[in-house]
């Protein structure tokens, strides 16, 4: 199987969701929606997993499609933590911003503060986001996502790395 995006690129806890989100370029290769597919940039910025890629495909929905999984992939990173893949945990403001577990906040020693007294936002593990796209000739279209199945392709990895690993 073809990596089209490299894991070692991000944190390590991201691993099974770079895992997934290949696995599903490779499916949408197989069923000859993507004739092509270049990650060209992959990182983490803010706190989640930014994927600037180039993409040939059969048609503008499958462009879409397309979009669509590698945000919702994105959006599943922002709560997830970068040491451990634990899932969801806060994200952590200590002068930059990380989905950090609290064992892996000490663990790591990420500052002088104790993790109680450290600013966090709420873990936001919903099941759906909302993607808002511009058009000039319809303003603003917001569109719902379901993120259900990709955090069942993520569990089904790290599942399958645990019996491997015994």
């Amino acid at each position: 199987m073809t990596t089209y995006i490299d894991k070692d690129d991000l944190p390590i806890g991201w691993g099974y969701i770079v895992e997934a989100l290949n696995d599903d370029i490779q499916r949408m290769v197989d069923k000859g929606k993507v004739k092509s597919f270049e990650a060209f940039e992959v990182k983490e910025k803010y706190g989640d997993m930014r994927v600037y890629y180039d993409a040939e495909t059969d048609n503008a929905n499958t462009d879409q499609e397309l979009s669509d999984m590698i945000e919702c992939y994105s959006a599943i990173s922002a709560d997830t933590c970068i040491y451990c893949g634990t899932f969801p945990v806060f994200t952590i403001e200590a002068g930059w911003v990380s989905p950090v577990c609290e064992n892996c906040y000490v663990d790591q020693r990420y500052c002088m503060k104790p993790y109680d007294q450290v600013k966090k936002s709420t873990p936001n593990p919903e099941t759906y986001i909302t993607m808002r796209r511009y058009s000039s000739d319809y303003g603003a279209i917001d569109r719902k996502l379901d993120l259900r199945p990709y955090i069942k392709r993520i569990a089904e990895r790290r599942a399958k790395h645990a019996v491997q690993s015994r």
